[in-house]
């Protein structure tokens, strides 16, 4: 009677290549079962939508990243109406002493949040929009500066400058409020 066993071990020598090969592929193409399967671009895969919770969870991420950012941003919004005071108390003054400490007290109220704006990272579809905001609240922090130190040299008009600055931006800060809201961002007003 004839021994298997050569016969055996030449045919496994024959598949190990070819098992070899088959390894490699499934690798690549990243067959195995763990995580998301890999799609051929025009596949039936790539066409199919994804599943109904991972669309709800990711809208319920996108959702709340917003929430976050309006908290982070909405500073710049809340002081409006102390805003609005300094262009009434501005307007209304008898004398320069009374500007000054109008002015003071916006430039301590206004001027923190002006950089914590700065700081905050914003959702990638706001980015625009955040820069903007960054730009007009740091354009108004320095009209608040420069309008205070010309209160201090007793230039009056120039003083009384701020009040069409706080003017202007209050409307700017209520076209991004708009603006904002058009992409979903709520209660920034």
């Amino acid at each position: 009677m004839r021994c298997l066993r050569p016969l055996l071990a030449r045919r496994s020598t024959r598949r190990t290549p070819a098992l070899l090969l088959a390894t490699l592929i499934a690798a690549l193409t990243g067959c195995g079962g763990g995580g998301e399967a890999a799609t051929v671009p025009g596949s039936a895969a790539e066409r199919r939508p994804p599943a109904a919770g991972t669309t709800a969870a990711a809208d319920a991420a996108k959702q709340a990243a917003r929430e976050r950012y309006v908290k982070q941003v909405e500073p710049a919004f809340r002081h409006l109406p102390e805003i609005e005071a300094l262009s009434a108390r501005v307007g209304e003054a008898e004398s320069l002493s009374e500007i000054t400490r109008a002015i003071s007290k916006a430039e301590r109220a206004f001027a923190p949040t002006a950089r914590r704006i700065e700081a905050v990272e914003p959702p990638a579809e706001v980015v625009f929009l955040h820069r903007r905001l960054v730009e007009v609240s740091g354009g108004f922090a320095l009209e608040l500066q420069s309008a205070r130190a010309n209160a201090q040299a007793g230039n009056t008009e120039g003083a009384s400058a701020i009040g069409s600055a706080a003017d202007a931006y209050r409307a700017v800060l209520a076209e991004l409020a708009a603006q904002f809201e058009a992409q979903g961002y709520r209660g920034l007003q």
